[in-house]
């Protein structure tokens, strides 16, 4: 076992200050609120093609 010399070892590091409070939430009057559509699913574009390069390179002979 190695023994570290008292000099080297690092002290904690301080506490991080506390986040602010958020800003209070006020609810919207009923008449400035719109019907609005729900958001498109994401496309799965960045999810598949990973996986297309990483099947690619399994796919590969010779290395």
């Amino acid at each position: 076992m190695v023994s570290i010399p008292a000099l080297y070892i690092v002290p904690p590091a301080p506490p991080l200050p506390p986040f602010p409070p958020w800003p209070p939430v006020y609810p919207t009057p009923s008449h400035e609120t719109s019907p609005m559509p729900p958001d498109p699913p994401y496309p799965p574009a960045p999810l598949m093609f990973p996986l297309k390069v990483q099947r690619f390179k399994i796919s590969v002979p010779g290395l």
